[in-house]
């Protein structure tokens, strides 16, 4: 029979152990300039298509309180205040995502992934998480509902967002389409190589032509047709963006 005596000790015993195999809490210390990125989310299919290092993040959110989020009519931006700023952040950080996290549990060769960029302490943490699970796949849904999680730390304004750059990713390819005619630098050598095609960076004016134009369309260059992809650039993004978790050349 169990001792009485025994048992304040069994339970202090019980309690380290716990909390030596959860381990100290991560407290989180993101960034406060305007254009620094605290953490981005991008959701990515189990076979990425030509030119998918482009992929548009569902949200990416900024030390100044700016929170750029896709939604169904396009790019929106959001304000948060600070104390919203951090509570995005300490979330990541619970999840494990201010450090290395487990990778997930892949259902197959297609099954989709969630790469989160976390920056804390000075440190950027780069995750990619397949079929997110428990911690991660939560995060993922909240980030998806910012008003539901974030409540009044995040004001009702859902402006449209306007870029300052846009990036144009265009690759060769034959369409018995009729494509539309491009009218800048020759597509077969503007920008630089970027997966199997070429990425170029056009600021606001130049992109003007291009304003109605959708991405996956058929445009004419030269003496060739490309299919081309236009990603408006993000508050932090200096270069055609890639998704960060992707090895790709």
């Amino acid at each position: 029979m169990l001792s009485l005596r025994r048992l304040p000790v069994l339970l202090a015993a019980v309690l380290l152990a716990a909390a030596c195999e959860s381990g100290p809490k991560v407290i989180a210390d993101p960034p406060t300039g305007a254009r620094d990125l605290v953490l981005r989310m991008v959701e990515l299919p189990g076979m990425l298509p030509p030119g998918g290092g482009l992929t548009t993040p569902v949200v990416s959110v900024y030390g100044g309180g700016i929170a750029v989020v896709k939604t169904a009519g396009g790019l929106v931006q959001r304000q948060l205040t600070e104390a919203g700023v951090k509570k995005v952040s300490q979330a990541a950080a619970d999840a494990g995502l201010a450090g290395k996290a487990a990778p997930g549990a892949p259902a197959g060769p297609d099954a989709p992934s969630v790469t989160f960029v976390v920056v804390s302490g000075g440190k950027r943490h780069v995750n990619l998480v397949v079929s997110p699970e428990g911690k991660i796949a939560a995060l993922r849904d909240r980030l998806k509902d910012l008003d539901g999680f974030l409540g009044p730390d995040i004001g009702p304004e859902k402006s449209p967002y306007k870029p300052s750059r846009l990036a144009v990713w265009a690759q060769p390819q034959e369409t018995s389409a009729s494509p539309r005619k491009w009218e800048l630098n020759d597509l077969a050598t503007a920008g630089e190589g970027y997966e199997v095609g070429r990425c170029q960076v056009l600021t606001a004016d130049a992109a003007e032509p291009f304003a109605g134009a959708k991405t996956g369309e058929f445009w004419r260059s030269g003496d060739a047709t490309y299919y081309v992809i236009f990603r408006p650039m993000l508050p932090d993004e200096e270069k055609c963006p890639r998704v960060e978790s992707l090895a790709v050349s």
